[in-house]
């Protein structure tokens, strides 16, 4: 999509794009128009391509202080949510509401992985979302906070460094 499009939708001179549901992006993966592993995710119902780099690297690959905030993180809190009866996701998807499923850099999860064969955990089942920032510092803080707020779920803010 080009940014004029984008600049005409914002000023009101073209039409409102439609909103995806999270019913509908999961059916987009089924049928493979969006591949299973591409680096996007649905928020508010539009499909946004995740940002996994710091500034000036491949927005396609991880940033190496990104991977290594998420790795430390993550070893410093799964010995202990084990034993609370929950368990880590780490960059996979909680569906949040009807029309948005992020994927959170870690999401705190209550019960085993294996409980969620059938559905992505809900908001009822995150007890943490914690997001990593590094160039999407902005981002994180105004849309993805008022998502999980939004849910009634806790927000953690990580910047590397």
């Amino acid at each position: 999509m080009s940014m004029a499009i984008l600049n005409d939708i914002v000023a009101g001179r073209a039409p409102a794009p439609v909103a995806f549901t999270v019913e509908q992006f999961h059916r987009m993966l089924a049928d493979g128009i969006v591949a299973e592993g591409d680096p996007v995710e649905l928020i508010d119902g539009v499909v946004l391509r995740k940002n996994r780099a710091a500034r000036g690297e491949n927005l396609m690959v991880h940033g190496k202080r990104h991977a290594v905030a998420i790795a430390q993180i993550s070893e410093l809190l799964a010995p202990v949510l084990v034993a609370a009866g929950c368990h880590l996701r780490v960059q996979l998807p909680v569906t949040m509401s009807p029309k948005s499923e992020p994927e959170p850099d870690i999401a705190v999860v209550s019960g085993k992985s294996n409980n969620y064969l059938q559905r992505h955990p809900g908001p009822d089942d995150v007890w943490l979302a914690i997001e990593v920032a590094d160039s999407s510092l902005e981002f994180d803080r105004k849309t993805r906070y008022e998502l999980y707020a939004r849910a009634g779920v806790a927000v953690l803010d990580c910047e590397p460094g």
